[in-house]
């Protein structure tokens, strides 16, 4: 019996379908260095996760765990401004057991990024792979995702570009994945600002276990229309969305 008791006692994590970020009724937080920034990311990650999304700027020492907290890190300039906001970010926002840490940046791709701008990605990623060893033992999940784009763009724009994204990492689907780099082409999501609405996607193994299950997750994703390929009866199927 005492044996039992020195076992260790992991944090039980938010999967889907078992308390996950995904019901209206769990609380993010938005945090970034320009305060008028904050205000409109918060309200832009509202609308769109269906979730109460609050300005860091609000929360006081008796606020209650959050859910979630974003850090939106396109407007650092300098390593002073990128290190005061991630520690007063991660600091004053207490995060339940399970929850989501994510940290939004932005690459300038070719000649066009200074010096500073080709720097702060690397370190956040340094950052986010350090910080996920210290919170996973509360099974909270920390990740960083990255818009890529030509030039610098508008903060509200580059943020609109990874919502898919960031909603898939603050999701129950995205519990085993931590200390992860994930990058997104700004110009692809322009392409297809509606994910998977009115898009065709083909499945093989549909009939049991993964293939089955994707085929699921895509038919709730709004997915237009499935081909579900069967391998042991080589046979090719096709049925619409009912979603």
């Amino acid at each position: 019996m005492k044996a039992l008791k020195l076992l260790a006692q992991p944090a039980k994590l938010m999967r889907r379908g078992a308390g996950g970020i995904d019901p209206t009724g769990s609380r993010l937080v938005f945090a970034s260095l320009d305060g008028d920034q904050e205000e409109r990311g918060a309200k832009i990650l509202e609308s769109f996760l269906g979730c109460p999304v609050e300005p860091l700027r609000t929360r006081t020492s008796s606020s209650n765990p959050a859910a979630g907290l974003i850090v939106d890190c396109q407007t650092a300039n300098n390593f002073s401004d990128l290190g005061a906001l991630l520690h007063v970010a991660v600091r004053k926002t207490a995060i339940r057991r399970g929850g989501r840490l994510l940290v939004l940046g932005a690459v300038v791709d070719g000649k066009n990024a200074s010096v500073d701008e080709a720097i702060i990605p690397e370190a956040c990623e340094g950052f986010i792979r350090s910080l996920a060893k210290e919170v996973g033992s509360n099974g909270v999940t920390a990740n960083l995702l990255l818009s890529h784009s030509q030039s610098s763009g508008a903060a509200d724009v580059v943020l609109s570009s990874v919502l898919p994204s960031a909603r898939f990492l603050l999701s129950g689907e995205a519990a085993f994945i931590t200390g992860q780099r994930v990058d997104v082409d700004t110009a692809l999501f322009q392409e297809h600002p509606t994910g998977l609405s009115g898009q065709r996607c083909v499945v093989t193994g549909a009939a049991r276990g993964i293939g089955r299950a994707t085929a699921a997750a895509l038919a709730e994703q709004g997915c237009g229309d499935l081909l579900l390929v069967s391998l042991k009866k080589k046979k090719w199927s096709s049925r619409p969305s009912t979603h």
